[in-house]
């Protein structure tokens, strides 16, 4: 109970907050040279700005994450792994052979939504390094918009492009995990 609320805090702080804190943090007088012990332009152009945005926003989301893999685990029966006991599966065979297969389709809805979450990532990112040549495509997309840089049609198409890898990675995770599937049990 206070576990789980507790490592959900992340999650639940507003993005701008959270943005502002890790802002503070990788500052060039922040704690987090001060923890390295080298001084390190985190918020400058440079690859050193897409690693402080890949740090802020997996500690903003992985609760979220990490609480919805545990609600697909938490649906696989006790009893199955009770019987597996009985039957004298071992660890290794009671995860490959029941909670791994039981899993996946969590698993990849889980996958999904971080995904989607770190690709349409724009708060953090602008939060950050504003107007910087490392911006999200989700930041860029509006860059353009905003600036009035590229006409409507062309942002169309741009917002079109947008859609298509969430596309192939729904359609690539329904064949894989749900194809499978006949009401919560893997197909033979």
């Amino acid at each position: 109970g206070l576990v789980r609320a507790a490592i959900l805090v992340p999650w639940a702080i507003p993005t701008v907050v959270s943005a502002k804190m890790w802002g503070l943090i990788f500052d060039a007088d922040g704690v987090m040279n001060k923890v390295i012990g080298q001084q390190v332009l985190w918020l400058a152009d440079g690859p050193q700005s897409q690693w402080a945005i890949i740090i802020a926003d997996v500690w903003k989301t992985a609760p979220f994450i990490g609480l919805l893999t545990l609600a697909g685990l938490q649906t696989i029966p006790a009893e199955v792994y009770e019987a597996a006991k009985v039957d004298g599966a071992s660890a290794w065979q009671q995860f490959t052979r029941i909670t791994l297969p039981n899993a996946l389709p969590s698993i990849g809805v889980t996958a999904l939504v971080a995904f989607l979450m770190g690709y349409t990532e724009f708060a953090i990112g602008w939060l950050f390094i504003e107007r910087s040549a490392n911006m999200t495509l989700a930041m860029s997309l509006w860059g353009m918009l905003t600036f009035g840089s590229l006409p409507w049609s062309q942002l169309a198409a741009l917002a079109l492009m947008m859609s298509v890898p969430v596309i192939i990675i729904f359609l690539v995770l329904q064949r894989a995990l749900f194809d499978k599937l006949t009401f919560g049990e893997m197909k033979a």
